[in-house]
């Protein structure tokens, strides 16, 4: 059936996570080919509440289209929520869970009600409840616009807001709309459990400057090794160079032109004389460190 939009009752858009890649592929993909898979509602009185396809709803809205392709189910809210749970519970992270576990809570189901119906453990359920309930609304608002990932939130933000919930809201507020990922939550979750007092205030206060702090002591990182490390590291790679050239050549090798038999013994010559020198440079370093090992010395080619 054929719906007009201001027929539809939009009260489960909370449910899921804003994905802003998904939602442009689709936008373009309905421009492009029309609406292809119908939306879900019940119908209640003269309104039909939307089950599955809200995204489908605010893109078709986005553009112009005043009507969506709807399939009604008849089954009551609860029940058809359930149902599309079953269908797609692969797809939802462990807050879409929560968050629809609450919804139906408000709906009247007990703990045991939804660890039936869900074909779970009244564990797992107070598990993802628990989730809800350990997270300000505020903060639970920055996972849904896809701004903190989900298993980031759960993994740090969780046990962060634990432990102190005021620093936890703070340090999701001075964020602001900036993205950040799994990678950056956790650093800033270590370095909030390592720091004093003083130290939690401060990236909680400022943690884009903290993470750029972050950044900036790991692009100096390879600059604080010693000239030997960073030697070995040199010659290691050397090495692999080296047997993948070998590789190469065992593969067996065609030239077409007298040209390329020319760059060949050019490029040969010069890496050649370049081991000639390192060769020379690390036996003069040897003989001078006092090594009485002669398998130690690097012979010339």
């Amino acid at each position: 059936m054929d719906l007009e939009l201001h027929q539809l009752e939009l009260r489960h858009a909370d449910l899921r996570i804003r994905d802003a890649g998904r939602r442009q592929r689709l936008l373009a993909a309905l421009a492009e080919q029309g609406q292809q898979v119908p939306v879900v509602v019940v119908s209640e009185e003269a309104r039909y509440v939307l089950i599955d396809g809200y995204l489908r709803v605010e893109s078709l809205r986005q553009l112009g289209c005043d009507t969506v392709r709807a399939t009604p189910w008849p089954l009551s809210e609860v029940d058809a929520l359930v149902q599309h749970h079953h269908l797609s519970a692969a797809s939802r992270s462990p807050f879409e869970q929560a968050w629809f576990l609450a919804r139906l809570r408000e709906q009247g189901l007990s703990m045991d009600e939804l660890a039936r119906r869900l074909c779970r453990s009244k564990s797992w359920v107070s598990r993802r409840l628990a989730l809800v309930s350990a997270l300000s609304e505020r903060v639970q608002g920055k996972v849904r616009r896809g701004t903190i990932p989900p298993n980031a939130a759960m993994k740090y933000l969780v046990p962060l807001s634990r432990g102190n919930k005021q620093q936890c809201e703070g340090l999701v507020e001075a964020l602001g709309d900036t993205r950040v990922s799994d990678r950056e939550v956790a650093a800033l979750y270590a370095g909030w459990c390592h720091a004093d007092a003083t130290g939690r205030r401060r990236i909680c206060a400022e943690p884009l400057l903290y993470l750029r702090a972050m950044q900036a002591e790991a692009a100096e990182a390879p600059a604080t090794d010693d000239p030997g490390t960073a030697l070995l590291k040199e010659l290691a790679a050397l090495g692999a160079v080296a047997w993948r050239a070998h590789q190469r050549v065992h593969q067996g090798l065609h030239f077409d032109t007298t040209y390329r038999r020319i760059d060949l013994c050019a490029a040969w010559r010069t890496a050649q004389d370049a081991f000639d020198e390192l060769a020379g440079a690390l036996q003069e370093v040897l003989v001078h460190a006092g090594s009485g090992d002669p398998d130690s010395r690097p012979q010339t080619p």
